[in-house]
């Protein structure tokens, strides 16, 4: 039952409070994904989809300020901005690049000689040599013993002189 009451009373506060929505795009009228919409004085806020819209909800009455930022570019403060409970408010956002200048960067580099410093040795070809086992024939060499074949390789052996 708690459960149950909990799930009016948000969906209530969800269908009687404001929305304020709308896109954010560049001065190219590209839009612009991730960019952080808020509202001054309160918690509220959203980020732009890839399309560039954004969707906030949970607005109570009253005039604010909401403020559109993204990386690189000047944020915009849109000041005066009425909502009202059970209807849509539309802000549009057109962001501008921030243009940074620095100054001037020397950078300076000192020559060393390291020539000095490393030291080379001689290369010398490579040579191959190819072992191989010669037994002594001084050696006692034993015959292996007698190998037993089993039941399946005689059946294989077989078969195999039917075919030959």
């Amino acid at each position: 039952m708690k459960y149950i009451v909990l799930i009016l009373i948000s969906i209530t506060s969800f269908l009687f409070s404001g929305l304020i929505k709308g896109e954010v795009k560049d001065n190219s009228e590209n839009p612009l994904s991730e960019a952080n919409i808020t509202i001054e004085g309160t918690t509220l806020g959203s980020a732009s989809n890839e399309t560039g819209y954004y969707l906030i909800t949970g607005v109570k009455n009253g005039t604010y300020e909401v403020t559109c930022s993204y990386i690189g570019y000047h944020p915009i403060t849109a000041v005066g901005v009425k909502a009202y409970e059970d209807s849509l408010t539309i802000v549009n956002f057109n962001l501008y690049p921030l243009e940074m200048e620095m100054e001037e960067l020397q950078v300076e580099h000192e020559e060393e000689d390291y020539t000095d410093q490393m030291q080379f040795r001689k290369l010398e070809s490579v040579k191959f040599y190819q072992i191989i086992y010669v037994p002594n024939p001084d050696q006692n060499l034993k015959k292996p013993d007698k190998v037993k074949v089993g039941f399946f390789e005689r059946l294989f052996y077989k078969i195999g002189k039917l075919f030959d």
